[in-house]
């Protein structure tokens, strides 16, 4: 799967996700300071699911109707980043199997799965 991970996403998710096999760019990796409708810009052009803790990517998907190819919003409460990337790894199948073309809600104990708006 072809991801591109927020700044804020924790490097034990983007490795684990590395570790597996998976593409992902990583805006810690880029720049610190891509705004976000440059990411999802990026993300769209590239067919990339947007991973990340920061709510404003829906706003630019279901407000301002960007295009996009997805996006995971992880909204973990545990502590540890030991914790966030198990609770990562426990949710990632169905997450892997739904994430194009919707917007995920992850959180500690559910997943919430609301379909995007096309784009052009």
């Amino acid at each position: 799967m072809k991801l591109l991970a927020d700044a804020n996403v924790e490097t034990a998710i983007v490795e684990w996700l590395r570790s597996r096999g998976h593409d992902v760019l990583w805006a810690a990796q880029l720049s610190s300071s891509i705004p976000d409708d440059d990411l999802l810009n990026r993300a769209s052009t590239e067919e990339r699911v947007v991973l990340t803790h920061d709510r404003d990517f829906g706003d630019l998907v279901f407000r301002r109707g960007l295009s996009h190819s997805g996006i995971v919003l992880m909204r973990f409460r545990a502590p540890l980043q030991t914790e966030r990337l198990a609770l990562f790894q426990t949710h990632w199948p169905l997450i892997e199997n739904r994430a194009s073309g919707q917007f995920i809600v992850v959180s500690d104990k559910r997943i919430r799965i609301r379909a995007l708006p096309l784009t052009p």
